[in-house]
């Protein structure tokens, strides 16, 4: 560490950093979630710390709640991405220099974790009774953590909070997000003999052209507020086989029509109009209208566009706790912004909800960091939400 000296907040961001929450061999995120229950037992004893074991694993959700049904919510996720290549120091060692803090997860979302528990700790302890807190897993890899959370069903339409606010974002407050769409297929053309394209049916170009053509659909499914749906050819594996039911052997001769090719295809959603079936419809048919024989078509998400918010009387609130706070009003604009997954809990509950982080720089990359001032920052819009929340609702 450099000689700057550490608020509350970037003292305990700093061992949230040290703690790996990435998953691979030997790496889950549960000794993060042990450090937490353990954390918030000792400084918030005020709160019922509940573990929520995921389906079928080990690992759990930790759940924060108080004495009273839940009026106002947190929700943040505690793993990060795997570490990249490029760091110019240790990413499970944060650094501060010129008065920032770099490490692993410091901006995606252990720094805005740290101002959050810290605001807690820093409001009368009554309002705890009705502020909950949801912290849970895998939101970088499957959503295991949040779909776990929606089968908790702790909240419903019958029983719901007031506001939402997800710690996974900056300062500038976003509400609503594209969706995210997966679909993975497996595609059949017709080998033959190269020296004539009409001895087969080449499932590479095939393949190719027909995702084309899906995307030249996809200005139909705009939005004004999330702006454009767009698509991603994420994967692709084709060639020649023998056997397309066991495809892993490829001809790699230059004179024969490759009949096999296994594609992963991702969209961002703009509007809830298109979502996995109406997706898979508009594929299959451009696959079909090519000769390409469809061996597999299978949505493997299907979260759809959140609109967001900022038309609730609730978004007057959230900007004067940002004047009282010192920080600017400049909300983000949600066309540029990747899927948020409280989306998932916004299809379950009817509650106003809002995106606010202490942010930071380089997310999922290298040399990730986050200015201290932005911490302390988002410790104080915290603790005034809270307190404005329950003086003037």
């Amino acid at each position: 560490m450099s000689g700057d000296v550490l608020s509350e907040v970037g003292e305990l961001a700093k061992r949230l950093v040290e703690i790996p929450s990435y998953v691979s061999d030997g790496h889950d995120e549960q000794q993060v979630i042990d450090f937490l229950e353990a954390y918030v037992k000792e400084k918030l004893p005020t709160y019922e710390c509940k573990r929520s074991v995921l389906e079928g694993e080990s690992r759990s959700n930790l759940y924060l709640t108080g004495k009273k049904p839940t009026r106002l919510l947190f929700v943040g996720h505690v793993d990060t991405v795997m570490p990249s290549d490029g760091w110019d120091t240790s990413p499970l060692d944060p650094v501060v220099k010129s008065g920032a803090m770099y490490g692993l997860g410091i901006a995606d979302m252990k720094g805005s974790i740290a101002s959050l528990l810290i605001a807690l700790q820093q409001v009368d302890t009554s309002l705890l009774d009705e502020t909950a807190v949801l912290l849970y897993l895998d939101e970088e890899y499957s959503f295991a953590g949040m779909y776990q959370l929606l089968r908790d069903k702790l909240y419903t339409k019958a029983n719901q909070p007031e506001l939402i606010i997800s710690l996974d974002g900056g300062l500038s407050v976003l509400s609503g997000c594209r969706g995210l769409l997966k679909i993975d297929m497996e595609v059949i053309g017709k080998s033959g003999h190269a020296s004539n394209p009409a001895n087969g049916i080449n499932v590479i170009t095939h393949l190719t052209d027909a995702l084309r053509e899906v995307e030249s659909l996809l200005p139909e499914y705009g939005s004004d507020s999330l702006g454009k749906t767009t698509m991603n050819v994420a994967y692709m594996r084709a060639g020649a086989v023998e056997d397309v039911d066991n495809p892993e052997q490829m001809q790699k001769a230059g004179n024969v029509i490759p009949n096999y090719a296994d594609c992963i295809v991702e969209f961002r959603p703009a509007t809830p109009r298109f979502n996995g079936e109406e997706a898979t419809r508009i594929i299959q048919e451009r696959l079909l209208a090519r000769g390409l024989e469809v061996k597999k078509l299978a949505v493997k998400h299907d979260l759809g566009a959140w609109l967001g918010s900022f038309d609730s009387s609730w978004t007057s609130f959230i900007e004067k706790g940002y004047s009282q706070a010192g920080i600017a009003w400049e909300p983000a604009d949600p066309q540029y912004i990747g899927f948020i997954d409280v989306q998932m809990l916004c299809e379950v509950v009817d509650t106003p909800t809002y995106v606010i982080g202490a942010g930071g720089v380089n997310r999922h990359g290298a040399n990730e960091y986050t200015p201290l001032e932005d911490l302390d920052k988002a410790m104080e819009l915290y603790k005034i939400l809270i307190n404005n929340f329950f003086a003037e609702k």
